[in-house]
């Protein structure tokens, strides 16, 4: 009797589904950012391999604060047998006209920090750096970063930050020309353990201290997210509600009837929730469709789990029962009386 009902409103039916999938697919696709977001810094933070980053004493991190110390500071850290100097600062370049937002590396070529390079070559020469592919240039291409040109040597996947900034490695010496005139400042010093003692005015931060101060930056952005996905949740339940509450007001005598013919309540209340909850299964599928064509044309990376697209169906017939409960205490309220009456019964 279900599957008759949602025949007999077809149109209507494919109106909500529609209508249900796109904000589904939206709620999708915001998911996608939010975990983009939380998952950019610890990919980055992961790739360079470091069990410690010493910093200066105060500093909150490597990539959010402006403090520098001499890169002499590895030389005097004990206990540990690899001390990379490296050096992390927003910068920009002039890509076709149009400004790019960048993070520049310094790092000790064959040292920590050294990218995974995925197409071309390493930047082991002056002159020469490695690309995030999000920046959008190719090996081999001349750039320019503020007052000096580089050349293209390789480039990277997934390394970025701040919500897509892509990170451009270059050799320590080029960093400190750029930035810092040749000065021997760094931002942070790169162990492969915890030293067993520090110098005077730097401090050891733990990668996972490095990588929630990197997300500090987005946690209103986050937050924000966070707040677009409970409204699209609770402008899916309203479409899936209002379908389910007025198909149990239009069926009202159809239920009496059926009442006064000897069916139980909870054997009504199934087919109204099935009803709902087929539409709400219907809802997500076609919101996995319609994400999967969207996601590629957003200007950065939506990063959406398998997780999530198990989670996507199984909440949706969770709210779709929750918000079509106006619907299925008409149901239960029914009195199998008006089956007799007239019409308007």
């Amino acid at each position: 009797m279900t599957l008759r009902d949602l025949q007999f409103r077809l149109r209507r039916l494919v109106v909500v589904v529609i209508g249900t999938g796109v904000v589904f697919a939206l709620l999708l696709l915001m998911t996608g950012l939010a975990q983009q977001f939380m998952r950019e810094p610890q990919t980055t933070v992961d790739g360079f391999g470091a069990s410690r980053w010493i910093v200066r004493a105060g500093s909150t991190g490597a990539f959010t604060s402006a403090a520098t110390i001499d890169e002499s500071i590895a030389a005097e850290l004990t206990g540990t047998p690899r001390a990379d100097p490296v050096i992390t600062a927003r910068h920009s370049l002039i890509l076709e006209g149009e400004t790019v937002d960048i993070v520049v590396i310094g790092i000790v070529p064959g040292g920590l920090g050294e990218p995974r390079v995925r197409s071309g070559a390493k930047a082991n020469g002056r002159g020469r750096v490695v690309a995030d592919d999000s920046a959008g240039v190719a090996v081999g291409e001349r750039i320019r970063i503020g007052p000096q040109e580089f050349t293209v040597s390789g480039l990277t996947t997934d390394e970025s930050l701040f919500a897509g900034m892509p990170l451009i490695f270059m050799s320590l010496d080029d960093a400190q020309d750029l930035l810092y005139k040749g000065a021997s400042n760094v931002t942070a010093v790169l162990t492969d353990r915890s030293p067993t003692s520090l110098p005077e005015g730097v401090a050891a931060l733990t990668p996972a201290q490095i990588v929630e101060d990197a997300r500090r930056p987005l946690e209103n952005a986050i937050s924000s997210i966070d707040l677009i996905r409970m409204l699209l949740w609770g402008v899916s339940a309203l479409i899936i509600g209002g379908m389910v509450f007025l198909s149990a007001m239009e069926r009202r005598r159809d239920f009496a009837v059926m009442k006064a013919a000897g069916a139980s309540t909870r054997w009504l209340l199934g087919g109204v929730a099935i009803q709902g909850a087929l539409i709400a299964l219907a809802s997500a599928v076609l919101a996995i469709g319609l994400q999967a064509l969207l996601a590629p044309v957003f200007p950065m990376k939506v990063r959406i789990t398998g997780a999530t697209m198990v989670q996507l169906p199984v909440v949706a017939v969770i709210v779709a029962l929750l918000a079509g409960g106006g619907g299925l205490r008409q149901v239960a309220r029914i009195d199998p009386a008006a089956a007799f009456g007239g019409p308007g019964a």
